[in-house]
Parts: C-alpha cells; structure tokens; sequence
C-alpha cells in the first residue's frame, strides 16, 4: 500500500514539474556569488537542476543510513555467530566433564560388611 501511495505522488509531482517547466521558458541570471561568473539560463533548467540536486543530495543521505543499517547487521550476525561458537564450546566442555565425572565414579555398589 505504501509503494502505491508513493508511486502515486511520484508521478503527481513529475506531472507538476513538467508542467512547471513547459511553461517557465524564460531566461534568468544566476550570479554565482564567491566566483565572479553569472549564468543565463531558462528557468525550468534551474529548477529541474534544483530538484535533481536534492535528489542527489537525498539519494547520498539514504544511502549513508543503508550503510549504516547493514554495518549494524553485520555486526549482530557476528555477535551470533561468536555466541553460537562459545555455546558449542562449552556444550563439549559439559559432556568432556560429565563424562570424567561418570568415569571416576565406582563400577560396582560399594559392599558392605557386618
């Protein structure tokens, strides 16, 4: 349901954003301000090069919290894999004990005399 309702305001917002620049066809200055460079350039271009900028931006961002959220993974099933090690070595400690402890005892019931 929640792709559906992305997908759906997906597209609403491509409809939008094609309809904005079929109709901003008019040349503006961007004055790049620490450099001494201005640019003419339609306006549908500056707003379409804005939106995929925060795209970008947007993209760069989830994908650092993917990382992230597979580092984090990475690291229980090593934490599980350890425990599951530690729980087979002392499962072996238990039996080679309890098998020790069986062997010292006596063969036979002690017997006793009057």
């Amino acid at each position: 349901m929640f792709r559906l309702i992305f997908w759906l305001f997906s597209l609403a917002m491509m409809v939008v954003v094609v309809a904005m620049a079929a109709g901003n066809r008019a040349l503006v200055t961007l004055n790049l301000d620490p450099v001494p460079y201005l640019v003419d350039a339609p306006l549908y271009m500056v707003v379409l090069a804005s939106v995929a900028l925060g795209f970008v931006w947007g993209l760069l961002a989830s994908l650092a919290a993917v990382f992230k959220a597979k580092r984090r993974a990475h690291e229980k099933a090593w934490d599980a894999a350890k425990v599951r090690r530690e729980n087979a070595d002392l499962r072996q400690h238990i039996e080679t004990l309890e098998a020790a402890r069986l062997a010292a005892l006596p063969s036979s019931p002690p017997v006793l005399k009057p």
